[in-house]
């Protein structure tokens, strides 16, 4: 349902809960006209999308959008940092919450990677991202923090699971954050391009594995 819809993806691209996802026909605030900017970028991209198109997605007016942002390109450039800003802002926040064994810190993490019920969207919305930050050098940076971001929060983890002696990994805990960061990325594509390969179910499964073989959790066969 359209509703439903454009909650799940205000989800994604301001990185906070479903509830606190704009409802259509009522948005007011700049958080929520940048999250209705995204909504446009994930289906059009960045060079298509319009300010009509985001002022449709809003319910609101241009005249309402050129009220707060000088230029379309002003609007997308803050959207795209703003949602960079509010994955990384929850990531840190889930991180901050987590308590008990290394392995399921490192389960929850990949978990936040893969762990969208909308995955599909999901992963065509970050492959937009990124072919956007190729052609776009103001755009790069955002998506740069991201991958910082979670190789940080991800290799923390990995290295208190060696000081409690859980985890002997093949590689140094930053390798294996960008090892594994390359095949969420790479299931994306195939989940984007609906290729029929995996399930959302599998790639969490598959990720997961991946994980154990390169972090070799003591006393697992």
């Amino acid at each position: 349902m359209e509703g439903e819809r454009y909650q799940m993806d205000a989800r994604w691209v301001s990185g906070d809960d479903v509830q606190a996802a704009p409802r259509r026909g009522a948005l007011r605030t700049r958080d929520e006209f940048l999250s209705a900017a995204m909504v446009c970028v994930s289906e059009r991209g960045f060079d298509r999308t319009r300010l009509r198109d985001v002022a449709k997605e809003a319910g609101t007016s241009i005249g309402l959008l050129q009220y707060y942002f000088d230029s379309r390109d002003a609007l997308l450039t803050e959207a795209f940092r703003w949602t960079c800003e509010g994955l990384i802002k929850r990531w840190r926040r889930r991180a901050g919450t987590l308590s008990g064994e290394p392995w399921d810190k490192v389960t929850v993490l990949i978990e936040e990677l893969t762990g969208d019920p909308a995955m599909s969207r999901h992963a065509a919305t970050w492959i937009e991202f990124c072919a956007s930050a190729a052609r776009h050098p103001q755009l790069r940076g955002a998506v740069t923090d991201v991958f910082a971001a979670w190789r940080e929060i991800f290799a923390n983890a990995v290295e208190e699971g060696i000081r409690l002696g859980v985890f002997e990994p093949l590689f140094p805990p930053m390798d294996v954050a960008d090892m594994l960061n390359a095949v969420v990325d790479g299931f994306e594509m195939a989940v984007a391009v609906d290729a029929g390969l995996v399930s959302a179910n599998r790639v969490r499964h598959l990720v997961l594995a991946a994980a154990a073989t390169l972090l070799r959790p003591v006393g697992e066969t």
